[in-house]
């Protein structure tokens, strides 16, 4: 028999286990104007789980009981039984990469937790790392009625560009970074940031406000198997003339997963994902109404804003998109994908004519590539110089050139491992991914000539892999691919450990 239609209302919310939080913290989390035992178990159910999601308690619980004193139509009462976490919290601790020579870094964080009893989270963390990076970020988050969360944040700190992350033979770019962001709810939110890089000297203001939002019904967002995801943000950035970044961009991304088959240790499942994103430069129409005269606009390095072709403001490399690595198009390096990607060349010298063959980078960009200077013959009776002595310190990255158009798909087919570690959730899968990254005026391009360009610039990849995901805590994948389609001056990595939040994260 189904009840969910049966008629049902809220009579209260009581609360059981508060030492320091006030009780509306608990009871504006649950919707009390229900009018069916079906929207009641709804809102309880939502209720936990933002409760749950504040960080402020170990456990939470609810239960229904019936109000026979209520007049009128039948009504329960919600019971929620809550056991708060500490008021505060110390943790300290140190992590260890192969990037970038062994890159160890220390990491600590102070959380408080509810001190006024109005449910607020304060956090703040330091992380220093031995190749001089470090990052100071403050947070201060309050869940508000309507399950809205405002939140502000401060972070300053300096760490590596996206557009150029240290390897194994490389060191990363810097970028130092202070901005502030303030939630202004209902998943809007207003941002500055500052953003430097320390190799070049460019420097770059950027005032934004977006919108974005997201959507979970995976059974385990670590390794799923059935269920779907899907994300969105847009952003608006120069609003009001402010700041040296002014742009439109868009993201969104999706992925649906499915159980096929059941087997002793679980499902075999299929998956799929897709992310898409664009962006492009407010038009030189627009300059009068950001900036009082074409002479007021900043001065930035080109490293940083390289020239477009006049029609649009320049676009900063901090703000483009950025293809590959693990966890975007498997098989190829992170920011691997484009014209220009960094350290194209280091795989293999070449030197005399075959040196100087023609690169695919776009015009005015570079690709990292350092071929050896052609020796010169040496007359008899010279000394040849001495040779140096080789260096320790590795060399820094080149730098990709990003693009304001990209898409990525990937689709994948995974099953548990047999016998013991399938049971701990140690999966085994084979995957085939494509992706491509335009760099190009979209304001200005034909649909057409941007179909073309997307179509020649697409990457693919195939390839096995394993992954595993420890009390749903994390998911570990390492992958080995083939690629099938690759550009000159792409990064490949075929071998490739990653670490993440979530699938497709």
């Amino acid at each position: 028999m189904d009840i969910s239609s049966e008629p049902c209302t809220c009579s209260g919310v009581e609360v059981v286990g508060l030492t320091r939080t006030r009780p509306y913290v608990i009871t504006e989390a649950f919707q009390q104007n229900t009018r069916t035992f079906g929207e009641l178990l709804k809102s309880v159910d939502s209720g936990v789980k933002a409760l749950e999601a504040t960080d402020l308690f170990s456990s939470v619980s609810a239960s229904l009981r019936e109000d026979k004193g209520h007049p009128g139509a039948t009504a329960a009462k919600v019971t929620v039984r809550v056991a708060e976490k500490q008021p505060y919290a110390l943790k300290v601790g140190a992590t260890t990469t192969p990037t970038n020579g062994n890159d160890v870094t220390f990491e600590s964080s102070a959380t408080l937790r509810s001190l006024l009893g109005h449910g607020e989270l304060a956090t703040a963390t330091l992380n220093q790392s031995t190749q001089q990076n470090h990052e100071i970020q403050v947070s201060l988050k309050k869940r508000v009625a309507g399950g809205r969360v405002l939140e502000a944040a401060f972070n300053e700190g300096a760490g590596e560009a996206p557009w150029a992350p240290g390897a194994a033979e490389t060191r990363a770019q810097q970028l130092g970074t202070t901005a502030a962001r303030l939630s202004l709810g209902a998943n809007w939110f207003a941002e500055w940031s500052r953003r430097a890089g320390l190799q070049d000297g460019s420097l770059s203001d950027k005032w934004s406000l977006s919108y974005g939002g997201s959507s979970e019904s995976r059974d385990v967002p670590q390794a799923p198997t059935t269920g779907a995801a899907a994300h969105h943000r847009v952003e608006v950035a120069g609003v009001g003339g402010l700041g040296d970044a002014a742009f439109v961009k868009a993201e969104a991304g999706a992925q649906a997963h499915a159980r096929l088959a059941a087997t002793a240790n679980g499902f075999v499942a299929a998956s799929v994902a897709a992310r898409v994103g664009a962006m492009v430069g407010l038009p030189l129409l627009l300059r009068e109404n950001i900036f009082k005269d074409v002479s007021d606009v900043p001065p930035i390095a080109t490293a940083l804003a390289p020239p477009t072709n006049g029609a649009s403001l320049p676009l900063h490399k901090p703000d483009k998109f950025y293809l590959g690595g693990p966890s975007a198009l498997r098989g190829f390096d992170r920011c691997g994908v484009g014209a220009g990607s960094r350290r194209a060349w280091t795989r293999r010298r070449r030197t005399g004519p075959s040196a100087r063959r023609r690169c695919c980078c776009a015009p005015g960009a570079t690709c990292g590539r350092r071929p050896r200077p052609l020796s010169r013959p040496r007359t008899r009776g010279t000394r040849a110089p001495p040779r140096r002595r080789p260096t320790t310190a590795l060399p820094f990255a080149g730098a990709a050139t990003g693009g304001t158009l990209f898409y990525a798909a990937a689709a994948l087919l995974s099953a548990p491992l047999p016998g013991a570690p399938g049971a701990q959730g140690a999966r085994g899968h084979v995957f085939a991914n494509a992706g491509g990254l335009v760099d190009a005026d979209l304001l200005y391009a034909g649909p057409r000539a941007l179909a073309k360009d997307l179509a020649h610039e697409t990457r693919a990849a195939a390839g096995v892999g394993l992954s595993f995901a420890p009390a749903n805590f994390a998911r570990l994948e390492l992958n080995y691919a083939w690629v099938l389609r690759a550009q000159q001056c792409d990064l490949v990595k075929r071998l490739q450990f990653a670490i993440t939040g979530s699938f497709g994260s």
